[in-house]
């Protein structure tokens, strides 16, 4: 017959007797035991992760490319890689297949397109700033404009009542 008053980590201490430092450490124990009894995942299951962790790093890479430092490193590089200062080989990997069939060729013409890509990035982003500029100077006009409305105001009014 099975002593059910126990509250377990007497069976605990049989599978894990050196982890008997307390209860938390037990728990966290057991938990470790009872995750070789969870069944594997299914393909599905595992299609629904690679995809969860697919669109996480879509999220990541967007906000890092939205960040002026992260541009400024990436021209930076760019203008390296034009120099040449750098190889393309340090900034891009390559597949297995390509390195394998010896496309050694290719690099340069990778290279290219890379700078080339970089250089379209450079122009959209001195274009963004020159907006950016454009509407902060609109916008302290407007504000000026607005800020005068509202010093002459009064006067106005008094002209209007006078009348």
């Amino acid at each position: 017959m099975i002593d059910r008053s126990t509250t377990g980590d007497e069976d605990l201490e049989l599978i894990l007797p050196r982890w008997r430092a307390g209860k938390r450490t037990i728990r966290s124990a057991f938990t470790c035991a009872k995750m070789g009894v969870v069944p594997p995942l299914t393909r599905e299951g595992e299609v629904a992760i690679a995809k969860r962790i697919e669109r996480g790093q879509i999220k990541l890479n967007k906000a890092i490319s939205r960040s002026p430092i992260a541009v400024a490193a990436l021209i930076k590089m760019g203008e390296e890689l034009a120099a040449p200062k750098l190889n393309i080989r340090e900034v891009v990997t390559f597949s297995e297949q390509a390195e394998l069939a010896g496309e050694e060729d290719k690099a340069d013409e990778y290279r290219q397109w890379t700078v080339d890509g970089i250089e379209g990035i450079n122009r959209i982003f001195r274009n963004a700033l020159k907006e950016s500029i454009d509407v902060a100077h609109r916008n302290e006009n407007h504000a000026r404009q607005e800020d005068a409305e509202k010093l002459l105001r009064p006067a106005r009014q008094s002209r209007a009542v006078a009348h």
